[in-house]
């Protein structure tokens, strides 16, 4: 007998009394059932950001590229069109004043006019730079469906991910270094459809490099579900927020360089300089090599649809909301109000300026609120809805007034920032660990087109903001339909998502392994206290 309770002893630690025994069996039970952490290698192999300094690297990337999206393919393009196709020689003659104590100023007329004219001759047909602009944006659209299914793959099972962030940013930027070589507006095309592919390329590469520092600094499995949507939502709104800056400072240059008599070379000044600006992204790509791994299996983005179909249709539908009341919002300024440039320029001040100031404050209010991504989207449409009413209901010239038009601007700029801040964290809230350049590659193709889609509905309509707008609030009111009834954590058919499923048996496996674990523990105990009182 004391060989046996010697040989148990020896195994067993010192014993303890009271409280502090308590704790000691605590400890060891955690540390049996702990769950490691999340290794250093992504869902595929890569290292994941868990320093903050990735974070702010991904800003300043948000900072070069948000622009063009915003105002280089909807407002300068255009402009850049409609030099090279409309000589002002040629122009019909101005629209009379909406008011007779308005007088339109000469220079906005002139542009609006250029923009608007039919000059471009198609065979039978005459386009306008606004459609022009379209046909083209939708044209890099279409170039670029079937090459992001092969950038997918490479960002999550290949190791090629700074090349194609590099390559995309250095082509994009180039070719709006080209822009005013030719006169010529037939090389327009290519260069709107090159701008478009590319940009779309570079951002999946950068919304993916979200995925993996938001999952890199949400630390142990356990608690990556509850803190990754607060973590890209904080990083997605502060992104956001500098990109606007950006914008607004483009935006004035822009302006500024629209007041000298020579607006051919101003505004090709104003593409080199976005071309450059766009080009300082391109130190992301020292950071952006977060290999995937090849041995991973193939899965087609049809496994995953059910889990993407509700949140792209809800991001598709905010993108063309957001681009035809900007758009169409600034075609009736100029050309149906005659308002002065200048008070142009602050109301795109007021836009552009107000979503980078409200946007950061917007992280505190959503976890006081504990809202969701789908919840603060459904806001950002709420809110453009809002502003689209508005703007509906002014349809009257009389009543368009400068500070009708600034709370329209205020309204909207916050809905469209909403929008375009958690529409990337909702899509990225649903991707699975090894997935994220699936999830994200098809994001920015969605986005990209409904872009193209509201820019298309205010070129279409450039005189009639009560269609614009009108479809504008349709397709916020179908977008919230959409977000309530089909993007929970079901889909439409009602079956839970397979990396839930996944993650919820792992939980489960983790808790059954702690409940032998205890039991273990009492057996021991309990042989100790029999061999006690033999002895």
């Amino acid at each position: 007998m004391p060989t046996t309770l010697n040989s148990i002893m020896a195994r067993s630690p010192a014993p303890t009394s009271g409280a502090a025994a308590e704790r000691a069996r605590a400890r060891r039970t955690e540390k049996r059932t702990r769950r490691p952490g999340p290794p250093r290698s992504c869902g595929g192999g890569g290292d994941e950001e868990r320093d903050e300094a990735g974070g702010r690297r991904w800003y300043v990337y948000g900072l070069c590229t948000y622009f063009v999206q915003v105002f280089l393919l909807p407002v300068l393009f255009p402009l850049m069109v409609a030099q090279r196709a409309s000589p002002a020689s040629g122009m019909p003659p101005p629209r009379p004043s909406p008011s007779p104590a308005v007088a339109c100023h000469r220079n906005g007329t002139l542009l609006y006019q250029m923009v608007v004219h039919r000059s471009i001759h198609v065979t039978d047909s005459r386009l306008s730079p606004l459609h022009w602009t379209a046909i083209s944006w939708f044209a890099g659209i279409i170039i670029t469906a079937p090459v992001l299914p092969r950038v997918a793959q490479q960002l999550d099972h290949g190791y090629h991910q700074p090349f194609i962030l590099g390559a995309a940013t250095a082509i994009g930027s180039f070719i709006c270094l080209l822009t005013g070589f030719f006169k010529t507006t037939w090389l327009f095309p290519f260069y709107i459809a090159i701008v478009t592919m590319t940009i779309t390329c570079a951002s999946a590469v950068h919304t993916r490099h979200l995925g993996l520092i938001v999952r890199g600094l949400s630390g142990d499995q356990r608690v990556q579900q509850r803190r990754k949507p607060l973590i890209s939502s904080s990083m997605s709104l502060f992104a956001t927020s500098f990109g606007s800056f950006g914008t607004a400072f483009i935006a004035l240059f822009t302006f500024h360089m629209l007041r000298r008599t020579d607006h051919l070379t101003s505004l090709w000044v104003v593409s080199i300089f976005c071309g450059l600006k766009w080009f300082l992204g391109f130190t992301e790509t020292f950071f952006a090599n977060r290999p995937g791994s090849p041995s991973a299996s193939l899965t087609l983005v049809s496994n995953y649809w059910p889990q993407l179909v509700g949140r792209l249709i809800g991001v598709f539908l905010s993108s063309v909301s957001s681009t035809c009341i900007f758009t169409s919002a600034t075609l009736y300024l100029v050309g149906g109000l005659c308002m002065k440039p200048v008070l142009v320029l602050a109301i795109w001040m007021v836009y552009f300026v107000f979503a980078a100031v409200a946007l950061p404050t917007l992280h505190p209010i959503q976890l006081l609120l504990r809202a969701d991504p789908v919840k603060m989207n459904l806001l950002g449409f709420i809110l453009s809805a809002t502003a689209s009413g508005f703007g509906f209901y002014f349809k009257d010239h009389r009543k368009w007034h400068f500070a009708s038009v600034l709370l329209i601007a205020i309204v909207q700029s916050a809905g469209a920032g909403i929008l375009n801040a958690f529409g990337r964290v909702m899509v990225l809230d649903r991707a699975p660990t090894g997935k994220e350049g699936v999830f994200s590659s098809w994001y920015e193709w969605v986005k990209m087109s409904g872009a193209c889609a509201g820019f298309a509905l205010a070129a279409v309509y450039p005189d009639n903001i009560r269609k614009t707008f009108g479809v504008s609030f349709l397709a916020v009111f179908v977008g919230i339909v959409v977000l309530i009834f089909g993007s929970e954590v079901r889909d439409f058919g009602g079956k839970r998502l397979q990396h839930e499923k996944e993650s919820e048996s792992s939980d489960n496996g983790m808790e059954k392994k702690g409940d032998q674990s205890k039991e273990y523990i009492g057996e021991r105990e309990g042989k100790l206290g029999e061999a006690s009182v033999q002895v």
